[in-house]
């Protein structure tokens, strides 16, 4: 389907060094939203791609709590700059500092006085709903809140019983690797999400400590009152939602668009997510690039992106800027990524989203094929590719980047590692990254933005058979499964199961045309006699995939009757 000559040449041109040194680079700033340290990152990025001859543009964006892009609402702006939160009474001891631990305050937490604020702590337990405030006067108070959603703590601690503020000491356990007992240092950033609110923007602040000091302040409490000190020093503002962008100008249909995204905002560290993914993208723009610059792949037909900004908004704000121009389907496909995480130390695999089923697309095939191809390309153990590569394909699509991607009708996909133990931690370090990793991903994202930036009727034509041999692979394996379904179906459920598997098969049926259709998008600019030949290969694999899904309909039938007869054991 692609020439192995050009899988070699990018394979040979990517450097996932080069990703680890935007990591490190990176993540020395907090990259809240608006913020100084956000700019200090984004004008890296766009240092580093100007100085590889790389077109930058930028896609701005107001940060205000105003402005309506799309659904949604924009955010202000916040900055952190320093916290500290510590015992007076009985003893006098640190709990948790903004300087050692970054993500200790939450996003978008107001400030206190200047001179902070001395008040007494009070346990409500998990915080999140009004009976946990009964029998407790919380009211110019700081309240300890072992649940961490503080999104719905804020609005009653502090909102609506009057709290100063509050500290958590939650852990988004993923047993058995993550629980409180094997991080009981971890300090997990939390959010308060800004929203229209009487008097302007969010008062009060929320904090997160470790799982270690919150068992020590209620070990504190059960012995008497305690008093305990907070100063936070936030600021939310107006501001400007800086989103760079990388080009490599196609030259043939440059207004259709190839977009990379990767979201350059989080805590600091933040290097998986998503130092790492900024770090991804930018290396596979510029090994593009400089293969086109040498000569050694000419100029694609298509334009290839890479874009940068806050977590999904800065994906919507790129619809939004697509619809209005009238140009959302020059988008021909969106690749996200959070990836970037060494296997080795997450113990968990590459983790491939497929687009929407709502707009069924042969982007889902194409990444899978490639992925399944990185084992080969990149064989292990080696020179490059230390760790045997895995993945694993998960027919949802998933928030993030690529949400708003599929929102605006972009076909879109997402790679990233999960479960991620060090996800929204101060664990989350450049030390946890892998240059085999990024080889890896690298190759997958510049040889699929290749394919597509170049893709003509013989492309289209390979792909859409790629498509259909997975479109009959998948009806073979619901079928397997239909029959296993069916044999442990008492039977009282015996017909339902059957209609809802043979639902199933109807359904990939319609799903996997519909993907099949896509791949003619790649030869709507080609000659009337090239779009009529691909309608017509379109149109006989479709039959043989309807004619696949009606014969496996029927052996689940007879299967199901045979069952009913006594003839099969169960």
């Amino acid at each position: 389907m692609i020439s192995p000559h050009v899988k070699n040449l990018i394979a040979d041109e990517l450097n996932g060094e080069n990703c680890m040194a935007h990591v490190a680079e990176i993540t020395q700033y907090h990259r809240s939203l608006g913020s100084r340290e956000y700019h200090e990152a984004c004008e890296y990025v766009r240092r580093y791609l100007r100085g590889q001859n790389i077109e930058v543009d930028s896609l701005d964006a107001p940060l205000d709590n105003k402005t309506r892009i799309g659904n949604y609402i924009v955010p202000p702006a916040w900055e952190p700059r320093d916290a500290i939160f510590k015992v007076i009474e009985p003893e006098e001891r640190v709990v948790v500092t903004f300087a050692e631990t970054p993500t200790c305050i939450n996003s978008w937490s107001g400030a206190t006085p200047a001179g902070g604020v001395t008040a007494e702590l009070v346990s409500v337990g998990p915080g999140d709903r009004d009976e946990h405030y009964e029998g407790r006067d919380v009211r110019g108070k700081i309240c300890l809140v072992e649940k961490g959603y503080a999104w719905r703590t804020h609005p009653l601690a502090v909102e609506k019983y009057g709290a100063l503020g509050f500290v958590n000491d939650d852990v988004i356990a993923m047993p058995p690797l993550k629980t409180r007992e094997t991080f009981p240092d971890v300090v997990m950033w939390n959010t308060l999400y800004e929203r229209d609110e009487e008097g302007g923007y969010l008062k009060g602040f929320g904090l997160t400590i470790s799982p270690r000091m919150g068992d020590y302040l209620r070990g504190l409490l059960q012995q008497g009152p305690v008093k305990v000190y907070a100063r936070v020093e936030t600021r939310t503002f107006e501001g400007i939602m800086e989103n760079p962008m990388g080009r490599l100008v196609g030259n043939t249909y440059p207004q259709e668009e190839i977009l990379m995204a990767a979201h350059i905002c989080h805590t600091r560290p933040g290097a998986i997510d998503n130092a790492a993914g900024c770090a991804h993208i930018t290396e596979t723009l510029r090994a593009l690039h400089a293969l086109v610059e040498r000569g050694d792949l000419p100029r694609p037909k298509r334009t290839i992106l890479s874009f940068y900004g806050p977590e999904g908004h800065h994906t919507n704000v790129y619809g939004a800027h697509m619809e209005k121009a009238g140009r959302l389907s020059d988008v021909m496909m969106g690749l996200s990524s959070h990836c970037g995480g060494d296997p080795e130390q997450l113990h968990a695999p590459l983790v491939l989203t497929r687009t929407t089923p709502a707009r069924p697309h042969y982007i889902d095939d194409l990444l899978t094929h490639l992925l399944e191809e990185v084992s080969v390309q990149f064989p292990a153990p080696g020179p490059r590719a230390r760790t045997p590569f895995s993945f694993r394909v998960d027919p949802r699509f998933m928030g993030g980047d690529s949400l708003q991607i599929v929102a605006w009708g972009i076909p879109g996909i997402e790679l990233y590692r999960k479960p991620n133990i060090f996800w929204h931690t101060q664990y989350d370090t450049v030390d946890k990254c892998s240059p085999e990793e990024f080889l890896k991903v690298s190759w997958v994202f510049a040889t699929a933005a290749w394919f597509v930036a170049n893709a003509g009727p013989a492309e289209a034509l390979s792909l859409m058979h790629n498509v259909a041999a997975r479109s009959m692979a998948r009806q073979s394996e619901a079928a397997h499964l239909a029959r296993e379904a069916l044999l442990d179906a008492g039977d009282g459920n015996l017909q339902t199961t059957l209609d809802t598997r043979v639902d199933l098969l109807r359904y990939l049926s319609e799903r996997d045309s519909q993907a099949i259709a896509s791949c003619e998008e790649l030869v709507r600019h080609d000659p009337a006699e090239a779009r009529d030949r691909l309608a017509t290969a379109r149109q006989a694999l479709v039959t043989r995939l309807e004619r696949k899904q009606r014969e496996e309909e029927q052996d689940l039938v007879a299967y199901a009757r045979l069952l009913r007869a006594g003839r099969v054991g169960g």
